[in-house]
């Protein structure tokens, strides 16, 4: 009866633990806060009042695909992560953007034409 009970714990204690891990980390669906470009700040109140909604989103996927939209435009891609944990996407056409991710799980990606967007999960 106790082997059956510590098998139980265990077993509780990995999925919580894969269910934690899977909150953080750069799969998954990330909103766009802000974009920046030169000196514009556009946030998401910016955004509502043009009509937009949102600014738009990146989500990235377990396969390494990627789907980004922003300001109403939709792109596919592909991302990666390297080891030191920055992500590279690369969408559209000729867009491709590096991202960190903070301790505070907000990414912020630059694209190669130097617009920045904070996004969060």
């Amino acid at each position: 009866m106790m082997k059956i009970r510590l098998a139980a714990a265990v077993v509780t204690a990995l999925i919580m633990i894969m269910t934690l891990a899977s909150c953080g980390g750069p799969v998954g669906y990330w909103t766009i806060d802000e974009i920046t470009t030169g000196d514009v700040v556009m946030t998401q109140d910016d955004a509502k009042a043009l009509g937009f909604g949102i600014p738009g989103a990146f989500k990235l996927n377990k396969s390494g695909s990627c789907e980004v939209e922003l300001l109403g435009d939709k792109y596919e891609g592909t991302w990666k992560q390297a080891d030191d944990g920055t992500i590279t996407m690369e969408y559209g056409e000729e867009t491709s953007a590096k991202a960190t991710i903070d301790e505070d799980n907000i990414m912020t990606a630059t694209d190669n034409q130097g617009t920045v967007y904070k996004l969060s999960k």
